[in-house]
């Protein structure tokens, strides 16, 4: 038989002899169709590997019942080899290649290149130490941020009167009229001054005086027979 057609060509005619058609054997085998048209052909190298080569084959064979070692042996005469145990294909031409080795001084001078930069980092370590233990270098204070604290003013007094029955009643502060009419019983009104505060009632034991929340007896102040209670809020 003619080795230029043998290998794949004694695969093709077994298949046809059996009836099985191309697609059979893809769907069965699992392998692409372009690659069973490759070995038929007697076209391995379009295989990806030598690997691809012998598993496909020996799948192939297997699947129509055909002799493996003499379609392997012919293979390899198509490829130009002799032909290797069947449990140890040779690789490609292309894959047994030597490949080139890394060059290792790239390596070797970036490593140089780290270990001097490390050095130079350690002796401007020592040199800032050595430059701070003879006063060469002023480690300046850490400063502290400035807080201006405003000055605290003095509230003015808050007044308050709460009548105890209806009462009526004038309120003054600063000579300025705040209220003037009848507080009804229960009722509270407050307000603050700068200078004084001038209550006028006729009833000053129906009202309740607050200073600051703090009770203060209203009569205590001074005040004139028409009912003009002073209060003189610088004295207070």
């Amino acid at each position: 038989m003619n080795t230029k057609t043998a290998a794949g060509e004694t695969l093709r005619q077994l298949r046809v002899q059996k009836g099985i058609s191309l697609e059979a054997v893809q769907q069965h085998l699992r392998i692409p169709r372009k690659f069973l048209d490759a070995i038929e052909r007697n076209e391995f190298e379009a295989l990806p590997a030598r690997i691809y080569v012998h598993g496909f084959l020996r799948s192939y064979c297997d699947f129509l019942g055909a002799d493996f070692s003499p379609i392997w042996a012919e293979a390899e005469a198509l490829t130009g080899r002799a032909a290797r145990p069947e449990n140890s294909p040779a690789p490609l031409a292309e894959e047994t290649a030597a490949k080139p080795r890394p060059d290792p001084q790239p390596a070797a001078a970036q490593a140089k290149l780290v270990a001097a930069v490390a050095a130079a980092a350690a002796v401007a370590v020592l040199a800032l130490f050595y430059a701070a233990s003879r006063n060469d270098v002023v480690l300046m204070p850490a400063q502290r941020p400035t807080v201006t604290i405003p000055p605290v003013q003095q509230s003015r007094p808050k007044i308050s009167l709460q009548a105890l029955k209806d009462v009526w009643v004038q309120i003054y502060a600063d000579d300025r009229l705040k209220f003037e009419g009848v507080l009804p019983a229960g009722m509270q009104t407050s307000w603050t001054a700068d200078g004084s505060i001038k209550i006028k009632t006729p009833s000053p034991e129906s009202l309740k005086l607050l200073i600051n929340e703090t009770a203060a007896d209203l009569k205590s102040f001074p005040h004139d027979p028409s009912g003009v209670y002073l209060l003189a809020l610088q004295d207070t």
